[in-house]
């Protein structure tokens, strides 16, 4: 008993060993969800253990090992040994761990920790690689079969009735959002307003950028969504905004808003992002608001403020009361 013992305490380096071997081959191989109980604790398992480990065990551990009725034969066998209860341990085959081979006790005098090196061990490199060879044969089957539940004609049909039903729910959400937003009423010309996030505008800004349509825009293969294309007089908005982000502003034309020019000539102007848009129309500059620190009159390009084409505010040159550039 005890050279059995300590043989399989030689094991336990080569076994972390093997099971690095182990775990690098069934990475490498395509069909890595489908591994056997044995397999699964080999590689995410205890490493080492020994008695006082089967000791400690709570209900419910499990370890990897090798079990033989006569030691003398040589007739080691892969299996699972987990610990049922107080005082009973049983062993799993290795393939499915749901079919019990023995019984033991925990202590007592034929108890599992007494007999672990002598008809329990841990498993050996050869034991590894014969059953992971095995379990690599066994995995174009499985796939196979797998492979044939996914395309089984109730399957498809029944992912089709799913497909449809949530392209159909997709269109009455769709539905309830024109008719919550007014309904498909934003024509090319309208004035409309946009939500600006408080990143891309100055805290005294307006939270909403005032901008008009200048293009509806078709997009999508098999759902068709109307987008609007906005402009302002800095420049045409990079993005497509749908019809739930803009708010149409009622009995206001282009011209009222000086963007007359805008609705005529937009493709000729750059695009630019809403942050910018919004810096435009910005009575402090925008996002970051614009100050000088001049010590004169701010009557020259010197001043950002006045080059900028902004008066001065009262974040600037603090102190400085000769400054031409107020209201």
């Amino acid at each position: 008993a005890e050279a059995a013992a300590s043989g399989s305490a030689g094991h336990m380096l080569g076994v972390t060993e093997a099971h690095r071997d182990v775990e690098a081959e069934a990475q490498a191989v395509a069909y890595g969800e489908l591994r056997s109980p044995f397999m699964e604790l080999i590689l995410y398992g205890p490493e080492r253990f020994d008695k006082e480990d089967l000791e400690d065990a709570k209900v419910g551990d499990t370890f990897t090992v090798e079990d033989c009725n006569d030691a003398g034969a040589g007739d080691w066998r892969c299996s699972i040994l987990e610990r049922k209860g107080p005082n009973q341990w049983v062993l799993l085959d290795a393939d499915t761990a749901t079919i019990q081979l023995e019984s033991h006790p925990h202590l007592g005098d034929v108890d599992v920790v007494e007999e672990f090196g002598m008809y329990y061990r841990l498993p050996e490199d050869a034991s590894l690689n014969a059953h992971n060879d095995a379990w690599l044969e066994e995995q174009p089957r499985l796939s196979q079969m797998q492979e044939r539940i996914f395309e089984s004609p109730r399957r498809k049909r029944v992912r089709g009735q799913a497909a449809a039903q949530q392209q159909k729910q997709a269109e009455e959400m769709q539905k309830r959002a024109k008719k919550t937003s007014g309904g498909d009423d934003v024509n090319v010309g309208m004035i409309v307003q946009v939500a600006v996030d408080s990143v891309d505008r100055a805290r005294v800004d307006p939270t909403n950028a005032t901008l008009v349509v200048v293009e509806k825009v078709e997009k999508g293969k098999t759902q068709k969504e109307t987008k609007y294309r906005l402009a302002c007089t800095a420049g045409v908005i990079l993005v497509l905004y749908g019809r739930s982000y803009i708010n149409p502003v009622p009995d206001m034309t282009a011209e009222m808003m000086g963007m007359g020019n805008v609705l005529a000539n937009w493709q000729g102007m750059p695009r630019i992002t809403l942050r910018a848009a919004m810096a435009v129309q910005s009575t402090v500059g925008g996002q970051g608001m614009v100050r000088c620190d001049c010590k004169g009159k701010c009557e020259t390009n010197r001043c950002s403020c006045l080059r900028e084409g902004r008066k001065c505010n009262s974040r600037c040159h603090k102190g400085n009361k000769i400054c031409t550039n107020l209201d």
